[in-house]
């Protein structure tokens, strides 16, 4: 597995001076971007990631019809006497440099769980190092678990320092399957993140909705236009331009796209009544809306 390194290079300095030429070799570190994506679950756990802790869950492949790309996929089942949810936690030696990384991705498969109707699945996924980026994947949001199929999540890496792992916590009841785990190099092209949206017809401009209903209490919809296909980012900010949630990121095709958002940030906390944003980026335009959550 390629990961990011800082080189030595030096340099010959030829110099003509008052005493003559002089010759001298100045050296700094360089850093040098990974050429590809980095690994961590194909057919199996890559090689320098290690399971750091699995608690109330059993992990581990299965070479089944549920597989992604090669010939197995990782499978988590939930034990039945678990009420407090399960987690599972992969740590890198050596850490991996954030230079050069620009998103974690993978693919979801709900396989057996449970009717989501009976227990609100939730699912949160954190990159580790020196602060934590995460992301919540709520049923309403960013994925189905009614849908028997495999579904693409992007999360975008926001750390300080290396990455020193990879946690997956969440509350599900049954079997579900995860494959095809990487970090994305800033060098290769972002796949589409899952989101539970609807698309139709190709619209003729770029346009941002305002949500309905609004004012909310508890949840609303939002839709917007893309009148070619582009990597876009959809994010709610508080006034103070703090990003509170991000519900949509990656690439998207032309035609216009509705989600359901429930009025939770980033790491699934309610948030509180007020006035926010949402902003809508593609490219090199953006489009703005106010909306109010009223609890």
């Amino acid at each position: 597995m390629c990961k990011t390194a800082a080189i030595p290079l030096v340099i010959r300095v030829d110099q003509q001076t008052l005493i003559g030429p002089v010759t001298s070799f100045p050296s700094t570190l360089v850093d040098v971007l990974p050429g590809k994506d980095l690994i961590i679950i194909d057919d199996g756990l890559a090689s320098g990631w290690m399971v750091e802790k699995e608690t109330e869950a059993i992990w581990r492949f299965d070479e089944t019809d549920v597989v992604h790309t090669g010939d197995s996929a990782s499978r988590i089942e939930d034990q039945p006497q678990s009420l407090q949810g399960w987690q599972l936690q992969l740590d890198t030696d050596p850490q991996i440099s954030t230079i050069g990384l620009r998103a974690l991705t993978f693919v979801f498969h709900p396989g057996e769980l449970s009717d989501p109707d009976l227990l609100r699945p939730s699912l949160r996924v954190i990159v580790l190092g020196r602060g934590e980026t995460s992301i919540d994947l709520y049923s309403s949001v960013l994925l189905d678990y009614r849908a028997r199929r495999w579904q693409t999540v992007t999360i975008p890496i926001d750390l300080i320092g290396p990455i020193t792992g990879v946690l997956f916590v969440g509350n599900q009841s049954g079997v579900f399957y995860i494959d095809d785990l990487r970090l994305v190099s800033v060098l290769s092209p972002l796949t589409a993140t899952a989101v539970t949206e609807d698309q139709t017809a190709t619209p003729d401009d770029f346009e941002l909705s305002q949500n309905p209903p609004n004012p909310f209490n508890s949840s609303t919809n939002i839709s917007f236009d893309l009148a070619e296909s582009a990597h876009v980012e959809l994010a709610v900010h508080n006034l103070a331009g703090q990003r509170v949630a991000t519900l949509v990121y990656g690439l998207r095709d032309a035609g216009t796209h509705r989600l359901h958002w429930d009025g939770r940030d980033s790491g699934g906390r309610t948030l509180a009544s007020g006035l926010y944003l949402y902003r809508l980026t593609a490219g090199d335009r953006s489009r703005t809306r106010k909306l109010m959550l009223l609890r």
